[in-house]
Parts: structure tokens; sequence; C-alpha cells
């Protein structure tokens, strides 16, 4: 027993809470034993969501009169199907975790946009929504149906449409940088729909919540069109309203108060649930719209009132253009593509916008609110995929920020007790190395990858005490990613370490260090010998080659982490035995709607594990991959984001960030491979192509595609009854082969002119050929 265990328990048994620390030591016996029970760094984030969610239960329960953020609306509803019965004091978001990050493009901090355009600047802050009065008509969006969502040209512009009667409301949200400060611009628009002229009242309102619950508004006032939240500058209004108004928990809602509002211009809430409210009234013509403009700020700064400044070089006309110019400079930059779908076009184009809009330099963070924090493992994802992108420069700048993340000894920390770090970090860098050919920075890293890899092998070594135990040799029980379930010997942890080594042992041969490469090698080899009897013995066991999570456990959904050893690591074959098992047993007991359901932590269909299951059918060449492609595509919000899990009845996302950017990042990677992936030494072109992507008229086409040999351009069409594909790659060497796969069997085919008889579904060719036809 550790010493916190001790004192826990003299202090449970002081305060009549045996039991209760019964059930406390019963859980420590759940997983394994390890160094590590729980990541000390997600403390301070739990113990936010969890006091959090007990204030919002506490204050909103009496208070349903109050207009509450869309998901509350949906969960304190008896009516809804995302209700949520509260025996518990605490109440979270668990039914409509979805948002859209929104910033300015090199910005560090993003806001979010929720469903029904609620607009958080701060992160885990206040919120701006906007209302609209017609007579005794009142329009909430949180309490409106109908309401649609997109992304304008697939750029973080956020639309919303919200149905008002005989008016119709659009809000339009973007980030903006202005002389060194970074801002939101919200622009509400009112278009009178009618034939008439209509009176209205349209407000926006400074709300004490977020799509994840409370915020405690304690200080709010008004001055100079200027909204302070808490002594910070947060909104400026760019239109003098008619009436102000703030109101505190014992006054009640301002939406309460729209007929009798008072001029109270400031107001100070202990309970912290301060409201405001700015009312502008009009007479809109009929076919006229009116429009409402507020910058807010992105973070809270007393330090000094920058906002009212910016009002000075504001000018919609002029700025909304110049921010769309830049981020069109970004995502056209890169790799393009063109297809014949759609929905699949400008979901690839939206997830090149979202890592962007996430990128803050020195790292990147998969969630602009939730986890808008740093780890190895969801940068592997994310960096690699910036790289599949084309955006080299941008991947090499958080690269060369990890050795400030190694500790003396090596390892890689994200959190202690995640030991897949070193892995992810060495794979990471290799990686971009072999989609640039970097040499400098593989020379500047190489100390790091050394260091990273020599951690490996006495890690792993301290379980070696006893040979015959099926954990010999592997790495020691950790957390490591929370969707595998409670501490144990994870082989997701073993599949990424060893994949590390291989990959030092790869950098180490490209810099002509032979000696270490040896080295790396014989320690890789190793390792893989102690995998391979663990699974021997789980084998035995089970009763068939198999990967469960972990050599202790039956099969469950945690072993979806041990697919990694196929993708993204290729450690095994797409064939091998034990990894063909493990993804059919996934298929048949994991999966709901197309989409895998994570039984823990997670419990969602959760979206990037979905992806990863695809890009196993894929290098396997199983069609059964685009089966799981649509299923993803129809869970997508309208902003083409994804949850990290999906509520398999609402809907709605129901765990982790709302706008899962590690999602992003699997969703472009299995975009791109899709249309083109490396296989080893050789290189392969549409691995499983739909037949509608050969109708008559239909055309892809691929742009600038870094991969491991260098950029490749390549279109496909349909010339009478030919397909046609015409290739113009750039390498700097060349692959082995290249093949182009077909979705059906060809009998000749024609390289360069020159005839070829094939007999089968791909066409071999070489570095030199440009253009191959084949008879449909």
């Amino acid at each position: 027993m550790s010493i916190l265990q001790r004192i826990i328990k003299v202090v449970a048994r002081r305060k009549g809470l045996e039991e209760a620390y019964d059930f406390f030591d019963a859980s420590n016996a759940v997983g394994q034993p390890s160094e590590v029970t729980i990541p000390k760094d997600l403390v301070p984030m739990a113990g936010r969501m969890l006091t959090r969610a007990l204030f919002s239960q506490m204050v909103f329960e009496p208070n349903l009169d109050w207009v509450l953020p869309f998901w509350m609306e949906k969960q304190f509803k008896p009516g809804s199907n995302s209700f949520i019965p509260r025996m518990g004091r605490f109440q979270m978001n668990l039914t409509h975790r979805n948002w859209t990050g929104v910033g300015p493009l090199g910005g560090t901090c993003e806001g979010v946009v929720d469903p029904r355009g609620l607009v958080t600047p701060w992160l885990e802050g206040w919120s701006l929504d906007y209302w609209v009065a017609q007579g005794d008509r009142l329009t909430f969006p949180s309490r409106t149906e109908g309401v649609t969502q997109f992304l304008e040209d697939n750029l973080p512009f956020v639309h919303t449409v919200v149905p008002a009667g005989e008016l119709t409301m659009e809000s339009l949200v973007f980030g903006w940088e202005n002389g060194g400060q970074h801002l939101l611009v919200v622009r509400v628009s009112l278009k009178n729909l009618s034939g008439d002229s209509r009176p209205a009242r349209f407000f926006f309102s400074i709300r004490p919540y977020n799509p994840e619950g409370a915020f405690l508004i304690r200080e709010l006032e008004y001055r100079h069109r200027l909204w302070s939240v808490n002594g910070s500058p947060a909104c400026l209004l760019l239109e003098e309203p008619g009436r102000v108004s703030c109101s505190d928990l014992r006054a009640g809602d301002v939406s309460l108060q729209l007929d009798r509002l008072s001029d109270r211009r400031e107001i100070t809430c202990k309970a912290g649930m301060a409201t405001g409210l700015a009312e502008y009234t009009l007479e809109l013509e009929a076919g006229h719209t009116a429009s409402f403009n507020c910058l807010l700020t992105l973070e809270p700064d007393r330090s000094e009132d920058r906002s009212v400044s910016s009002a000075k070089s504001y000018d919609f006309t002029r700025v909304k253009p110049q921010v769309k110019k830049q981020w069109l400079e970004r995502v056209n930059s890169g790799m393009r593509i063109g297809l014949p779908d759609q929905r699949l076009q400008d979901s690839f184009d939206a997830q090149k916008t979202h890592l962007n809009t996430v990128d803050d330099g020195d790292s990147i963070t998969p969630g602009p609110l939730t986890y808008h924090h740093y780890w190895f493992r969801d940068s592997a994802y994310m960096v690699t995929a910036l790289n599949i992108a084309g955006y080299h420069e941008q991947a090499a700048q958080k690269l060369e920020n990890y050795p400030s993340r190694q500790r003396p000894d090596g390892f890689f920390l994200s959190q202690d007790g995640e030991w897949d770090s070193a892995g992810q970090a060495i794979w990471t860098i290799t990686e971009h190395y072999r989609f640039t050919e970097d040499r400098d920075l593989l020379e500047a890293m190489y100390s790091s990858i050394a260091k990273g890899a020599k951690w490996i092998e006495p890690k792993r070594k301290t379980t070696s005490d006893n040979p015959d135990a099926p954990h010999a040799g592997l790495l020691p029980p950790g957390f490591s990613a929370e969707h595998l379930g409670p501490n144990d010997y994870f082989y997701w942890d073993d599949f990424w370490c060893l994949a590390g080594l291989r990959e030092a042992a790869f950098a180490a041969d490209v810099l002509g260090r032979a000696g270490d490469r040896d080295l790396f090698m014989g320690m890789f080899d190793s390792f893989k010998r102690d995998i391979d009897r663990s699974l021997e013995k789980v084998q035995t066991r089970i009763g068939r080659p198999i990967l469960p999570a972990s050599p202790y456990r039956r099969m469950d959904a945690g072993a979806i982490g041990s697919v990694v050893a196929l993708y993204p690591l290729r450690l095994v074959a797409p064939d091998d035995p034990r990894l063909v098992n493990t993804v059919e047993f996934i298929r048949e007991r994991c999966f709901y709607k197309d989409g895998f359901f994570q039984a823990m932590t997670h419990a969602g269909i959760n979206c990037y594990l979905t992806a990863h299951i695809a890009q196993c059918h894929l290098l396997a060449r199983d069609r059964r991959a685009w089966e799981l492609v649509r299923a993803m595509l129809d869970l997508a919000s309208g902003t083409c984001c994804w949850p990290e899990a999906v509520h398999p009845t609402t809907g709605g996302g129901c765990m982790g960030d709302g706008h899962h950017t590690w999602a992003a990042a699997d969703w472009l990677t299995l975009v791109r491979n899709l249309l083109l992936m490396e296989n080893g030494d050789g290189l392969v072109i549409t691995p499983i192509l739909p037949r509608a992507w050969i109708a008559p008229g239909a055309e892809v086409t691929v742009q600038d595609a870094p991969t491991h040999f260098g950029p490749i351009s390549y279109s496909i069409r349909t010339e009478g009854e030919y397909v046609v594909l015409n290739v113009d790659p750039r390498f700097r060497r060349e692959p082995k082969t290249i093949e182009w796969c077909l979705p059906f069997e060809a009998e000749t085919a024609e390289v360069d002119g020159w005839p070829r008889t094939v007999y089968a579904r791909s066409i071999p060719f070489s570095a030199a050929a440009r253009s191959i036809r084949v008879r449909k």
C-alpha cells in the first residue's frame, strides 16, 4: 500500500467512509498495478469538469425558465431523446458535445461555435447569444428546430441559419488578427422574407455558460459599446444599441425581462450568474436585411483595453475578404484534390482548414476546447497529417519543440505513465523525414531520437523478473490511451515503442551511424521476440491468433488499440492472422451502424478509431472500407467536424472535445490513402477505386500530393471506352513499384502507347510512365 493510499484510508475511517474506501481500493485491482495510477496532469482538467458539472446542476435546475444552451435545452427536456435523468448532482453535456473551432490563422487561441450559433470566445469561458422578438414571438436559437450550419467554402467562416417566422437570422463567425490582437468577428443578419415591412427587436446577450457547462460571470459592465466580463474587455458592439441591461441570479435571466428592461449597465453577482443584454429596435422592409456586428476578444486580458481601438480599423467589407484571402492561400497550397463525390471532397478540404485552425505554432492541439492541451499521441497523427497535406514547415515547427518536452532520461513527456509517447515522438520525426528528406532537421533531432530509443529498452526490462509471465519484456502497466480501459500491459504501448526502435535504427542509418543502427535493431529484434512470445501465450489462452488489448484481457473493445500494429505502423502484414482475426472480431462485436462503438471511457461511436479499421481494410484492399467512410460522413456535422465520440441515439457528441482534430487528422489521412498510399518501397494509386468515379463525365484529380518518394500529381478520367490515368511525378527517388488499382479486371492496357496484357485488377507501371489507358 502506498503512502497516499494509507493517508486516504486513515481519512476515510475518521470520516465514516470505510465502505467508500473499499470501492476505491478495489478499483486499483481492476487493472494491473502501475507506477502511475491516474494521469496527474489530467487532475486539474477533471476537477474543473466535475465542479462545473456540479455547479451547473445546482444553478440551472431551479432556473429552467432561463434561456439555456442547446445541449441543456435538450438534456433537461423530458420529451427529448437527449433527456438524461439526474440522480446525482452533476450536469454535463453528454448528448450534444458538438462545436466548431474558429480563430485567426496563426493564432494560439480558438473560440467555438455550438450547433445553434452560441459563440464561446474564451477557453471554457462565457458565451455570446443572439435572439429576435417579433411582437410576442421570441426566437431563441437554442430552442429552435430546423437550424442549419455550414462552413463558407470549407474555410473557418461558420454560418448558422435560424428560422424565425417571417424572418431568418444568419450569424457568421470568423477569426481576425488585428495589429497583434486576436479577435472573433460576429455578424448577425436579419432578413425579412415576407412581402410586408416587419417591426422587430434584436438582442445580443452575454451568457454565463458554454457548451460544457456554467462559467462564472461575477462582474459584468457595459461602457462605450464595450462589455467587460470579470474585469476584462470581452465584447465590443460595433453599433450602438437602443437599450442595455444587466441582471444577476436573484433577479433572473435578462431573457425574462425583455419587456421591462432596466438601464442597469453594470452588476456584481456572487453566484457568478450575471447576464447582459443589448437591444436594437428596427423596422425591416420587405426583402431587406439588417446586420449587427461585434468583436470578441479571444482571451481575458486586463492589462489594457485594446478592443476599442479595433473599432477604428474595422470594416466588414474590407476585413472579411482580407481574412478569406489569407485562408484561401493556406488551404490552396499543399495537396489538393478533385473528386466526383462532393461530400468526400468537402470533408477533405474542411479538415485542411480545421488542422490549420488548431495549429498553435510550436504545438498542435486535438481540440479547441476540452482538448486544448498537448499530447505526443494525438500529435503523431496530427503532425503526420500536416505532412500529408503538404504543410512541411508547420510540421517541422512542432518537431523542433520535441526536445524541450523530453526528460533527461530520454522519456518524451506528455503525462507520466503514458509509455507510448517515446515511440510516437520518434516515429513522427522519421515520418517527417520520409516526406521531406530534411536531413538537417533529422540530424538536429537525432540526439533526442537516440535518447528516446535508449529509454525504451530499460523501461521494458523492468517487467522481465519472471521470464515465463505473459508480460515478460513488455512495457509496464500504464493508462496510456484512455480508450483502452483500466491500467494494463497494453500492446498499444509495445507496438508504438517497437516502431520507435525501428525508426531510430532508420534515422541512424540515414545519418551514417552504423553502430547506433545495429544497437537499435538489436533492441528491436529482442523486443519483437518478447512481444511475439507474449502473443503466443495469448493464442494458447484464447484459442486462436489474435491481438487483445493486453496479454491478460479477453477480447473486448480495447483491442482497437492493437490494430496500430498495421495502421499506421506497418509492423505486421495486412493478412497476418492475428491482425485479420482482431479486425473481424471488432467488426462483428464492437460496431454499431457501421461505426466502431467504444464501450470503454469514450462510450460512443468513435470516429477516428473507425477510421483506423477503415485503414486496415484499405491496406488489405478490402472494399468494406467504403461502408465505414460513408457511415462517418453521415455522422459529420454541417461544418464537417466530428466529436471524439457520437451518442448512438442523438447523433450528437457524447465524450471529449466536440471538435476533435485528431479525428480531422485521421480523416484527412484516410481520404489521401484512398487516393494513393505507400506500400513499402512501392506506391499504390486508388487502392479501392469506386466504379462511380470512372463513370462518363467523372474525374479524379490529385495535385502536389507528398509521398515518401516525392510529390505526385495525377488525373483519372473516362475517354469513350477507356479509363485514362495521367501521372506527373516529381520523385526524389523512384519507388520500386507503382500500381494503379481498378474496380474491374482489365485484359489489356496501354502504357505510354505500348500495349500490355494484364488480366488483373491492378496495372503495374514504372516511374517513367506518364499515361495509362485501360479499356472498361
